[in-house]
């Protein structure tokens, strides 16, 4: 008789990591070293930090040896390399290219066949490396495009379809000429490894995997082999286990349970099998009362027959609709400020809305108070990145006076000098010799204009003659039509740090967390840039800062330890004393479900891609379990930029 597979879940509205450790304490903590050999797979790091921080409070002060933890897509390489069931094989797994260095590639590759430069191809590219991280990620073969019919679209499908073919042999040739794989399909390869590894010699020690609702198919592959194992089990956050059946065969994409009912599919175990956590109680009437405003369409016609659920199913809910996102995010700053008042209280702020998320960072800064934002901030936001931005624009403009001022006065500026030395003196540049007409293009134009000007301080004459021979080289490089982009970056990085370099030769553009991740960012991007045709150096400024974007600086220190920002997917594991949950704005949360650039609805049906809704669904999930938390503060914008704005739809539910 076949074993039957450990599947828990832990209600939404309890703390999952504190209830998942105290579970795995009862379960495998008997002895000091038992623990050490529980394998517990998250579905983040950030995942295993929370779990991590609620062994140390649930240890009490006492010594423990925690579990192995790591992210459910971490495979051990290592581990699978020496293992005889593969033969050594995935010692031969190429490693995966670098996001820059395909981004790159892609633009090259589009280039070609379009006849545009890399410049206007990188945009271009980044989609389509979307595209197919999509695609790799839901399993679909690229030979799959061939067998869309084009005669079923309409013209202009036929014509991306056309284009689509270059992921077919041109990529994969591109990509065994660099000898690397794609970072979806690498991925993909290492869990079905792992999978067939533990399938056919389950593991000595006891494995969890917890918080996951395999969204992506090779992982719900390996939580159901986890599942069937002898010292397996599955806990999953938030399961509904008293919807009725007709509740539960309505299920959508769009509905909060659609993830989950599929993994149970995928594991092969009824929804009634699934047993509660060690510890974890019963739903409560916030449970209820969410699973009422989410049920699914086909079954609202229940709600006329809804049962009275009390005032406990909304003790602690509070909502607060703002006129603008400036003064929401002062809500929620007072809030979040307000909590600090009382010894010991926690709260956080979850939104997917990263503009709401930086105004909350900005409003907190007026008391001081620097805030754990788990996205971080923008690289091209930061003062290296700006500054690296700002040169870059002030190379391809040929030192036109705006954008020679913008980098001239960045506050990283030194020019070999102190950074107020510098500043009068480039203000002095501006009062005298740049207020009139444009200067000719270029460091003789500047230096005309200057010896034109009346009353030009000799340093400030001394400061433009620096910069023409610290600068001279690398605007040659970008006037040309074309040069090589590994050129381009090394002469830039080379001008950039002179010019936040002070008088005492410290550079300061490499400094802190931010310089660290510029400095990594310059790395990979030179890396990148080897090899490839030359580009017209006028598009380098554009290229550069649309290879920077989804580039973030994460603070490590020196964060209020109360006070956190979180995004859905990590306030799964997470809980806070008050919960604020913003930008509850349809189009924001949940985000839109719209049509891929790429395919339309029909051919991503026909390949067998996820709809559009299912990412609702999975916002869906996130914001019931959010909300069922004990306390919680709902906030939207009734206008963005003067436009007025719907409230989400769970609100609207909610209501």
């Amino acid at each position: 008789m076949p074993r039957m597979p450990n599947v828990f879940t832990i209600p939404a509205g309890e703390s999952f990591a504190d209830n998942l450790v105290r579970g795995l304490l009862a379960r495998h903590g008997q002895t000091p070293l038992e623990l050490a050999q529980v394998t517990l797979l998250l579905p983040s790091r950030r995942g295993a930090r929370a779990v991590r921080e609620a062994f140390l409070r649930q240890a009490d002060g006492r010594p423990m040896l925690l579990p192995m933890m790591r992210a459910v897509g971490d495979v051990d390489e290592e581990e699978l390399a020496f293992d005889g069931l593969h033969g050594g094989d995935m010692l031969d797994l190429p490693p995966a290219i670098p996001a820059l260095r395909r981004q790159l590639l892609l633009a090259q590759l589009i280039g070609r066949q379009r006849g545009i430069d890399v410049v206007q191809a990188a945009p271009l590219a980044r989609e389509l490396a979307a595209l197919l991280d999509r695609l790799q990620t839901e399993e679909v073969p690229f030979s799959a495009l061939a067998d869309l019919v084009p005669a079923d679209f309409a013209a202009h499908w036929r014509i991306t379809l056309d284009f689509l073919r270059l992921l077919e042999e041109p990529w994969q040739q591109l990509l065994a000429a660099e000898g690397g794989l794609d970072p979806a399909e690498r991925r993909n390869r290492l869990l079905r490894a792992q999978s067939r590894r533990w399938r056919q010699r389950p593991p000595a020690g006891p494995v969890v995997v917890a918080g996951s609702t395999g969204s992506i198919p090779a992982t719900a592959e390996l939580i159901a082999v986890v599942a069937g194992l002898p010292g397996g089990a599955v806990v999953l956050p938030g399961l509904d286990r008293l919807a009725d059946a007709e509740t539960w065969a309505a299920v959508d994409p769009c509905h909060p349970q659609h993830g989950m009912k599929q993994l149970l599919e995928t594991i092969g175990v009824d929804r009634e099998q699934v047993a509660p956590w060690h510890g974890s109680g019963t739903a409560g009437r916030r449970d209820a009362l969410l699973a009422e405003a989410l049920r699914p369409t086909e079954t609202t016609e229940r709600w006329r027959h809804l049962p009275a659920l009390g005032r406990d199913a909304v003790a602690g809910l509070a909502r607060v609709d703002c006129a603008s996102p400036q003064e929401e995010a002062g809500v929620i700053a007072l809030a979040l400020r307000q909590a600090l008042e009382t010894p010991g209280r926690t709260a956080a702020l979850v939104t997917p809305d990263r503009g709401l998320a930086r105004r909350v960072v900005a409003e907190m800064l007026r008391w001081g108070i620097a805030i754990d934002d788990s996205a971080g901030l923008p690289l091209a936001a930061t003062p290296p990145g700006t500054l690296l931005r700002l040169t870059a624009v002030m190379l391809v403009e040929g030192l036109a006076p705006i954008a020679l001022l913008a980098a001239l006065k960045h506050p990283l500026a030194r020019a070999g000098g102190e950074a107020g030395r510098t500043r009068r003196l480039v203000r002095e540049l501006d009062r005298k010799a740049l207020r009139g007409p444009r200067p000719a293009v270029g460091f003789a134009g500047l230096e005309g204009a200057v010896a034109a000007a009346d009353g030009v301080s000799p340093a400030a004459v001394e400061l433009v003659a620096e910069l023409h021979r610290r600068g001279a080289r690398v605007l040659e490089l970008v006037t040309r039509p074309a040069a090589a982009l590994a050129d381009i970056v090394a002469g830039h990085v080379t001008f950039a740090e002179w010019l936040a370099t002070d008088r005492d030769g410290e550079c300061h553009l490499w400094r802190g967390e931010a310089g660290e991740a510029a400095m990594g960012f310059i790395a990979e991007l030179l890396a990148a840039a080897e090899g490839l045709p030359p580009l017209a150096g006028a598009g380098y400024a554009a290229l550069l800062a649309g290879l920077m974007e989804g580039l973030a600086v994460r603070p490590a220190f020196g964060l209020h330890p109360r006070l956190h920002i979180w995004g859905p997917l990590e306030a799964r594991l997470q809980s806070a004393d008050l919960l604020v949950l913003g930008g509850l704005n349809e189009g924001t949360w949940p985000p839109r479900a719209e049509a891929d650039a790429w395919l339309s609805r029909p051919m991503a049906r026909q390949l067998g891609l996820a709809p559009p809704e299912h990412r609702i669904g999975l916002a869906a999930h996130d914001f019931a379990q959010a909300t069922a938390a004990p306390e919680v503060l709902l906030t939207r914008a009734s206008k963005v930029e003067g436009t007025p704005t719907v409230p989400s739809r769970w609100l609207l539910r909610l209501e």
